[in-house]
């Protein structure tokens, strides 16, 4: 009974010394996205979508300025981790993420992957600012979906 103590006294000994963290560090929650991924996540009570930037698609999307309502707006260029809320106007709908280009983007327009309001047919940039070309006249102008900070 007491080999059994002791044995589990050295794996816990051994465990914290030299293995990975069994915690969630709180300073940064989402270390485990890896470069280039967008992924869905729960962030102080709302869904938000969390994008870690590479530095080539960075520069891709410093690209994307001439065709954004405005290029100063979202998250930083030069920021590798940006979230941007799901959620919409419309309670149960969320803002959708597409690797692949939507139909009202022109073919001329670079895409790197960003985001669709499903209720406005909006289009975004992985920094959350809004495409020119789905903007219409006659709808209501947003400039760039809600930025979330990741500081606690």
């Amino acid at each position: 009974m007491f080999g059994i103590l002791l044995l589990a006294f050295a794996f816990v000994l051994f465990r914290s010394l030299g293995g990975p963290s069994l915690t969630v560090s709180v300073d940064s929650p989402f270390d485990d996205v890896e470069i280039g991924e967008t992924t869905l996540r729960r962030y102080q009570g709302q869904r938000v979508w969390v994008s870690r930037l590479s530095p080539r698609l960075l520069q891709a999307l410093s690209g994307v300025d001439a065709f954004v309502v405005d290029e100063e707006l979202g998250c930083a260029v030069k920021q590798a981790l940006c979230a941007v809320s799901a959620n919409t106007k419309v309670d149960g709908i969320e803002i959708r993420y597409s690797a692949e280009r939507p139909a009202n983007i022109s073919r001329s327009t670079p895409w790197a992957g960003g985001f669709v309001n499903p209720n406005t047919l909006a289009v975004f940039d992985l920094l959350g600012r809004a495409y020119t070309a789905t903007q219409s006249s006659g709808a209501v102008q947003v400039k760039q979906l809600e930025i979330v900070s990741l500081q606690q």
